[in-house]
């Protein structure tokens, strides 16, 4: 299970930090909501590309259940659950600020329009109250939008905690929520 987590760090300064970034105590068990203290479990890497040009070996710190025996990794707020492109990289993409590959960038409105509704429903809940253009592609423009402004690794936090998956997150994936 990934638990997003805010290091309050951009991408390369985690890296470079990694030793020095101080987690988070989880006395209850993500997993099977065992009230016991996880203990930690070492880490693992994973790339990640917050430009086009920079590729990151990133570090992930794990977590392990005493009771389930089942890890937790503590994914940094700027990552996506199984995405190696950064949330900002993904956003700025969809937007047009940033240049990406034209099948990533294929890739990257499929998987948004697939989420469109879950994160209009969010930010709704959030209190955004703004009126929406009907167009789907100007309504999707505007929701990124209001994603950026909002304090995007927070909204990518805060959506995951919720609704147990990732805001590009596979529409026809669908976790387990913890029993």
């Amino acid at each position: 299970m990934q638990v997003p987590v805010d290091v309050g760090m951009a991408p390369t300064e985690y890296v470079r930090r990694f030793e020095e970034v101080e987690w988070p105590v989880f006395d209850v068990c993500p997993i099977c909501g065992a009230h016991a203290r996880l203990q930690g479990h070492g880490s693992y890497s994973r790339n990640s590309l917050p430009d086009r040009e920079t590729e990151l070996v990133t570090p992930i710190h794990r977590l392990r259940c005493p009771v389930c025996h089942r890890t937790v990794s503590l994914l940094p707020s700027f990552l996506l659950p199984f995405f190696q492109h950064t949330a900002r990289f993904v956003v700025k993409s969809l937007l047009g600020k940033v240049k990406s590959y034209r099948e990533l960038l294929r890739f990257h409105w499929r998987r948004f329009l697939a989420n469109a509704n879950r994160v209009l429903a969010f930010l709704r809940d959030l209190d955004m109250r703004e009126r929406l253009p009907e167009d789907g592609k100007e309504r999707a423009m505007k929701l990124l939008g209001s994603i950026e402004t909002s304090g995007l690794e927070m909204f990518s936090m805060l959506f995951q905690k919720h609704y147990h998956r990732g805001f590009m997150a596979d529409s026809s994936y669908l976790p387990q929520k913890p029993e």
